[in-house]
């Protein structure tokens, strides 16, 4: 067993746009039936390669040409569909908020005004826990950039590999100190090409076998849980054949990361 850790990483500032995506409206329909029109926006930031995970705040102003106020107040009745903000998706180029506001008046054109923020988290470098020999060695547990990450197994399956890991404490999407009191999230990367990578996205992981032969095999599925305690991966790699002896197991921790605010101020956008 043995450990190869290395950090590398620069200075990697927030993106300097936020985008309209989408706009259209949209009917919440409540348990009891009762139904609701609202206005769904759907905002992405843009240049955003360097960002690892979004959070997006609610809007600070919204209103239309006439003057009206768009934002969400509690008569609206949608607020199980959005408390301000519905999701924020994690992943390289892929960080979008959706917000449900009030319908605009009948006469509107145009939304006058968006204006809000989105906190963006950073990371820098990267730190490499390397499991030797991995394949049906039993549970391993290293120590890298202030985690345990555990190897609880990596067995063949079928025609390919697959592993589960653990990490202490649980990767959030977030700079620490957040308060994730109670955070809870379950999701999956899939590639159906033979070196295509599963890639979480984000502030998460990467994992990659490296084969007797030296070639590096990023994983085809990923599913991940994370909860106050832990982090647990469930990871396959498909088409490795039972003749490829499998050297290292490699798990890849995003450096620590910034949590930076980007404010932002949209105007004279199109209603549908």
């Amino acid at each position: 067993m043995a450990l190869a850790a290395q950090q590398k990483g620069r200075r990697q500032e927030p993106p300097t746009d936020v985008e309209v995506e989408g706009i259209a409206r949209a009917t919440h329909v409540s348990p009891s039936g009762q139904k609701k029109r609202y206005l769904k926006v759907v905002l992405r930031l843009r240049g955003a390669e360097e960002v690892s995970a979004a959070r997006w705040r609610p809007l600070t102003a919204a209103k239309d040409d006439t003057g009206l106020s768009l934002l969400p107040g509690p008569s609206v009745g949608i607020r199980s569909v959005s408390p301000g903000v519905t999701t924020t998706v994690l992943g390289l180029g892929a960080h979008k908020g959706e917000y449900a506001l009030r319908l605009p008046a009948p006469t509107a054109k145009r939304i006058a005004l968006l204006a809000g923020q989105v906190r963006l988290a950073l990371a820098s470098g990267s730190a490499d826990a390397r499991f030797e020999n991995p394949l049906g060695a039993g549970r391993r547990t290293l120590r890298v950039a202030s985690r345990n990450v555990t190897l609880e197994s990596l067995t063949r399956h079928n025609t390919g590999v697959r592993g589960t890991l653990q990490i202490k404490p649980p990767v959030m999407p977030f700079a620490s100190g957040t308060d994730w009191q109670g955070f809870s999230m379950t999701w999956e990367a899939k590639s159906t090409k033979k070196s295509g990578s599963a890639d979480l996205g984000g502030t998460q992981p990467q994992f990659v076998l490296v084969l007797a032969d030296g070639t590096s095999r990023p994983a085809n599925m990923v599913k991940a849980q994370t909860t106050r305690g832990a982090s647990a991966y469930e990871v396959e790699w498909s088409e490795i054949a039972k003749a490829q002896a499998i050297r290292a197991l490699l798990c890849r921790l995003r450096g620590p990361t910034t949590e930076r605010p980007l404010s932002f101020r949209l105007t004279n956008i199109a209603l549908p």
